[in-house]
């Protein structure tokens, strides 16, 4: 899937050429169905994995994670629209009650974790 986005103003970036920040608040879209219409956000708290943690391991014992992911919240979404949730200026949708949870979130964690929204292979940087 590729996904571009329409505004200069926003980052926007594809996953796999940069590094997302971490520690992070994450907003994560997954399809669940055949298209984006049935959808579900995961808001999770991100934090990285140092060398020697046994986290970072699969369940053949090979050191392949680098983060950990923490659920805080889900979101699940039925119907709205075929495409993938991002609005038209490049935009990556956030639930609006997650969305207000990063914030809080962030402030009571110190105000300084960047809030990233994830969509297919395109992330940005969300203002806090």
């Amino acid at each position: 899937m590729e996904l571009e986005t329409k505004n200069s103003n926003a980052l926007a970036c594809p996953v796999d050429t940069l590094v997302m920040p971490c520690p992070r608040l994450e907003f994560r879209w997954l399809m669940t169905g055949d298209s984006w219409s049935e959808r579900e956000c995961v808001y999770s708290l991100v934090i990285p994995l140092r060398e020697f943690d046994i986290r970072r391991e699969n369940e053949d014992g090979e050191s392949v994670f680098t983060e950990k992911f923490i659920e805080i919240g889900r979101t699940d979404v039925r119907g709205y629209r075929a495409g993938p949730p991002i609005y038209e200026d490049g935009t990556i949708y956030t639930p609006f009650r997650d969305g207000a949870h990063a914030r809080f979130d962030n402030e009571a964690l110190g105000g300084h974790l960047p809030i990233v929204a994830v969509c297919g292979d395109v992330w940005q940087i969300l203002p806090a």
